[in-house]
């Protein structure tokens, strides 16, 4: 299950102003688990931190940790990309979006299925946030309910250069089947590599739990 994202941010108090503006609460000062284990990392150590509850149940938590060097450019390069947050009301999130938050592409059907609609964000540190309304169901995929207006992290996408290695690495780490890569739209790769928006990218949504995925995406390699 996904029990703890970690983001690092060049500032730490606009970070958890703008994530407690989306209606987030700070995480129980006894929190530990996934988050405690993130923090451990040496390159993290004696870096300040706040931790924000994205769900009590399942639990789930976001560390926000401030870092003074480089932020990542989200699939500028291979590794973790975007994280996909359930929302209630894409619709009213849209006019309503905190200022912190850019949109970059407005809500619009997957395309692969109209019954998830999706609005790509900037968040405050540049972070890639897909904020997505499931509206029925979608054959092949559990797919969870929300308990608030914005809610759980229920995909985390991880860029790849080899889908058919990684996919067959993670089925055989997580003890599951591998999936069979599928054709999508993935916008905002396409608008990083200079592709045409409507370009068909390989991925993989691998289940991590009920409602949770991973979702492996083929990044493009540039010379």
């Amino acid at each position: 299950m996904i029990e703890n994202m970690t983001l690092r941010v060049p500032s730490l108090a606009s970070s958890v102003a703008a994530y407690h503006e989306l209606g987030y609460e700070d995480a129980p000062s006894n929190a530990t688990g996934a988050a405690a284990i993130a923090l451990s990392d040496r390159a993290l150590q004696g870096c300040a931190h706040h931790t924000i509850l994205m769900s009590k149940v399942p639990f789930q938590t976001l560390t926000l940790v401030e870092w003074q060097g480089d932020i990542p450019t989200p699939f500028a390069t291979p590794g973790w990309s975007a994280m996909e947050v359930l929302v209630e009301d894409l619709d009213a999130l849209f006019v309503k979006l905190p200022p912190a938050f850019s949109v970059l592409n407005p809500p619009a059907a997957l395309s692969f299925s109209d019954q998830i609609r999706a609005m790509q964000v900037a968040g405050p540190a540049g972070e890639l946030i897909y904020f997505t309304e499931v509206s029925g169901e979608v054959p092949g995929f559990e797919l969870p309910t929300p308990a608030q207006q914005v809610n759980q992290c229920f995909v985390m996408i991880n860029a790849v250069t080899d889908i058919q290695h990684s996919v067959a690495f993670y089925a055989k780490l997580l003890g599951c089947t591998a999936p069979k890569p599928m054709p999508a739209r993935v916008s905002i790769l396409s608008r990083t590599n200079g592709l045409d928006e409507d370009h068909r990218h390989d991925i993989a949504p691998i289940a991590l739990g009920p409602g949770q995925l991973f979702e492996l995406d083929q990044w493009v390699h540039r010379e």
